[in-house]
């Protein structure tokens, strides 16, 4: 849990009650425990943004104190005490209450029960006295995606829970969390936006652009396996970034030094041409230089039609 500008929890003891699943896509709780930050003090921001990814579903959800098959189940992904600051769902809708505002019931998206809940995002802005809650990766402008507010201050924690309520009852999620992020202002839709491409990226293996693709030649044939920085697939590169490998299979599948690579451009009508050989072990790509241009990167072990002739 990332809280503060610093990236450190500050003024609290962060407790978790059990060792529970961490996974390579983020962490799994089992309907029973919840990470805990006693006496958050000091940690709101009257702006601030939240945000996070989940597996979990509506209806496979067990209620309050662990009753099973509740006739309307609720998940609280965070929260300190109740009204005052939390991420719940409940009936098919997703809720962000703020500073016990009553009508903050009406600060809310939808979503199937049946299926993953996946991206949230809640966001209050003080100066604009504006709440949003919204799946999606640019804020809303119509209800009741978003709420104007006579005022906006920092919420009063208590304790804060992520993973079930911070503020009495028992109640826990079941399901993953991939990521909970708190920032303590308003990320622009720019930022919201490069969060969602990141995510996909990384959560779903989606790419929104690319301007490398990065393969070998042989990469299907059986042998040992090959040593590159960077595994064949896509990539968006902003800036520059250095590619670079070292060892690649030959049509035999037998494992050798690489000698350089092959780049092409991808042309408007999917094909790909102005192929160019790199000597060396590296390639570095420069998105302004190449003005965006999609580039396929395939490393080799030789060149294409060198004739060695030995005397």
């Amino acid at each position: 849990m990332n809280i503060g500008t610093d990236g450190e929890v500050r003024n609290a003891t962060v407790t978790k009650t059990v060792d529970l699943a961490w996974t390579e896509n983020g962490y799994t709780f089992d309907g029973t425990r919840k990470f805990l930050v006693s006496n958050a003090t000091g940690l709101g921001t009257a702006s601030h943004t939240v945000q996070l990814l989940t597996d979990a579903v509506q209806n496979n959800q067990q209620g309050y104190a662990g009753v099973e098959e509740p006739s309307n189940p609720t998940i609280f992904f965070f929260s300190g005490a109740k009204d005052v600051f939390a991420g719940a769902t409940s009936g098919g809708s997703f809720y962000y209450r703020i500073q016990g505002k009553g009508n903050d019931l009406d600060l809310r998206f939808t979503f199937d029960k049946d299926a993953p809940i996946g991206y949230a995002t809640l966001m209050t802005d003080a100066s604009a006295k504006k709440a949003y809650a919204f799946r999606g990766d640019s804020k809303p402008e119509a209800e009741p995606n978003v709420k104007s507010y006579d005022s906006i201050s920092a919420p009063s924690f208590g304790n804060l829970a992520v993973g079930g309520w911070g503020g009495g009852a028992d109640t826990y999620m079941k399901g993953t969390i991939n990521y909970f992020r708190y920032y303590d202002r308003v990320l622009s839709d720019a930022e919201l936006a490069q969060n969602r491409e990141v995510d996909e990226a990384r959560y779903f293996d989606a790419l929104t652009v690319t301007n490398v693709v990065v393969q070998t030649k042989f990469a299907s044939v059986a042998g040992e396996e090959e040593v590159l920085a960077e595994e064949p697939g896509a990539y968006k590169v902003e800036g520059e970034w250095t590619f670079s490998a070292t060892k690649v299979k030959d049509k035999e599948g037998v494992l050798k030094d690489v000698a350089g690579n092959y780049t092409e451009e991808l042309n408007a009508d999917g094909t790909w041409t102005r192929k160019t050989w790199h000597d060396g072990t590296s390639y570095t790509y420069h998105a302004e230089t190449l003005q965006g241009k999609t580039i396929r990167l395939t490393w080799c072990t030789n060149r294409k039609g060198l004739l060695v002739i030995m005397r």
